[in-house]
């Protein structure tokens, strides 16, 4: 009997450190999360596409991509985020990875040169293959109003 109360404690104890370090603070997708469409392919996602405050990236059949406004903090990059221009090359990554659904790989950033390295984002992508939109957090994504979405239609 004591060993029951003994596991039963020890399992409360664990849920409860769990909630209060928020290892289970967020048990229901945020709206616009979801997964990637069946079926995707790179040409699905050919077009531009917006966010609430202004940020769009610009998505090209050739594996290059522009972005308006993106928020990287990145030292010695100049002009105001709202200003920020950057370019590189995108990739859809294979389905089931654990990396993002779309890769992007920064080669400038304004007039700011990010070498042979250069910086590294991407996007996990919901909606479906004719309407499909782009997401990510910037910040802890236990909260659901740090999720950025891009949406937009692109060309058929």
């Amino acid at each position: 009997m004591r060993r029951r109360h003994r596991a039963l404690l020890c399992t409360v104890m664990v849920v409860l450190a769990s909630t209060v370090t928020g290892c289970f603070a967020r048990y229901e997708a945020c709206p616009g999360e979801g997964r990637r469409p069946a079926g995707l392919k790179a040409g699905d996602l050919v077009g531009s596409y917006r966010n609430t405050w202004g940020g769009s990236v610009t998505l090209r059949g050739d594996g290059t991509f522009t972005t308006v406004a993106w928020p990287a903090d990145l030292e010695g990059v100049t002009g105001t985020v709202d200003r920020r221009r950057g370019s590189g090359r995108w990739a859809l990554n294979e389905a089931g990875s654990d990396d993002y659904d779309l890769s992007l790989s920064f080669s400038r950033i304004n007039d700011y040169e990010l070498g042979s390295g250069g910086y590294g984002s991407g996007f996990d992508i919901s909606g479906n293959r004719a309407d499909p939109r782009l997401y990510d957090w910037v910040g802890d994504p236990d909260d659901c109003t740090n999720m950025v979405t891009f949406s937009g239609t692109p060309p058929a």
